[in-house]
């Protein structure tokens, strides 16, 4: 399943994309964003860099900085019930052993050895 609280992200995330302004991506970029995707299916977030442009940086930077431009953008409409919602997937981020991933490693590891997260 999926958490409640994970659901009010993505909402919250959707309304969030509403205000951005529209992009469009040239094919390199689409290319790249594919890219991303699959580097983030294969490893975990300690070891995967993104392309932004010709920066690499490691994705859990681009999720933070998501995260706190969400923050301002609630609380710059005065929508402050979302700042709860927003620090917890913060919080998934910053605590080592608190993201789903890690979660079903550690109580699955004697089980499924093959589905180990290496860091």
């Amino acid at each position: 399943g999926i958490a409640l609280e994970d659901l009010r992200f993505l909402r919250l995330f959707l309304i969030w994309c509403s205000f951005c302004p529209e992009y469009l991506p040239d094919e390199k970029e689409q290319a790249d964003a594919i890219t991303n995707m699959k580097h983030a299916a294969l490893f975990d977030e300690k070891s995967i860099w993104i392309r932004e442009g010709s920066v690499l940086i490691p994705v859990r930077e681009a999720a933070l900085e998501i995260l706190s431009d969400m923050a301002c953008t609630f609380e710059a409409i005065g929508c402050f019930d979302a700042l709860s919602t927003i620090e917890y997937q913060k919080r998934k981020l910053l605590i080592p052993g608190s993201r789903y991933a890690e979660q079903v490693d550690r109580l699955c590891a004697n089980s499924l050895p093959s589905a180990r997260i290496t860091a």
